[in-house]
């Protein structure tokens, strides 16, 4: 399980501690103190075993994932009149959007157009 690396390493060099000190204080092997400080993963065992060496809380090592806002809106247009286009898309502009990409597609009879935009805009 992903674990706060920093933590371990702030109070560890609080304590004055090596690494290897930190390893016997813990019981764990050296190895896997390394590996805990470059890879920020640990078994909950070592988990338990850190916190109680370092007298934390073993919650003060959780991890947090911080989930990343979304920064763009997306949208779909599907036009058939090919002289609307150039006011829809300057309607879409005046609202904040930003053409990615367009199409034209015919349907299998070959008798009609599709226009496709695919528009963005920054998240407010």
């Amino acid at each position: 399980m992903k674990i706060k690396a920093d933590v371990v390493l702030n109070v560890r060099k609080q304590k004055a501690w090596s690494q290897e000190e930190l390893a016997i204080a813990s019981g764990l092997n050296l190895r896997t103190i390394q590996r805990i400080e470059s890879e920020a993963s640990a078994s909950l065992q070592s988990k338990k075993a850190l916190a109680s060496a370092l007298d934390l809380d073993v919650h003060d090592l959780d991890y947090q994932e911080t989930r990343m806002r979304p920064t763009w809106q997306y949208r779909v247009i599907e036009i058939k009149d090919r002289a609307a286009l150039q006011s829809e898309l300057t309607n879409a502009g005046g609202d904040g959007w930003e053409l990615v990409s367009a199409t034209a597609m015919f349907n299998t009879m070959m008798t009609s157009v599709v226009y496709t935009l695919f528009l963005k805009r920054p998240v407010s």
